[in-house]
């Protein structure tokens, strides 16, 4: 599984609906909502998509017609310019696997792990342990806009 920044992971693009993605994949093998907490904000909470043999999660945004806007995954064969992310050390990520980006990136510790964050291509690293455990990444925002700018399908 790649990683396309802007774009989504492999075929898998940021703006496809549900049914694009089923026809895809397949049926997810779970369907959850947003948290309570977010449920509580939100009348009506997006659709969050969970295949286990990926590893990876999808969300729907209901405020922009139901298109995929959001992706989680922990699947260990997830790449990005062909090198593998998963399990490796974070500082070697971010130097060099994905030494192409703005080197800007806002790092928020919580109890157990702590979060990457590099705004320009909205891609957060979740570590633990020293190590990449987790990766998400969301459609981009078009610039000086807080309107999505939605890859070509």
């Amino acid at each position: 599984m790649e990683i396309i920044l802007g774009k989504g992971i492999s075929t898998i693009s940021f703006g496809i609906n549900q049914l694009e993605l089923i026809a895809q994949l397949g049926k997810p093998d779970k369907i959850v909502f947003n948290s309570e907490e977010d449920q509580e904000e939100q009348n009506d909470p997006d659709p969050v998509f969970q295949y286990n043999s990926l590893k990876s999660r999808f969300t729907f945004f209901n405020d922009s017609n139901g298109r995929l806007g959001y992706i989680r995954s922990t699947n260990p064969d997830l790449t990005f310019k062909g090198q593998k992310i998963i399990g490796q050390k974070i500082d070697i990520v971010k130097r060099d696997v994905f030494s192409i980006l703005d080197k800007k990136w806002e790092i928020e510790e919580y109890f157990t792990f702590s979060a990457h964050f590099n705004e320009p291509n909205w891609l957060t690293i979740s570590e633990e342990y020293d190590l990449v455990t987790q990766i998400e990444l969301g459609v981009l925002f078009k610039e000086n806009s807080d309107e999505f700018d939605w890859p070509m399908t």
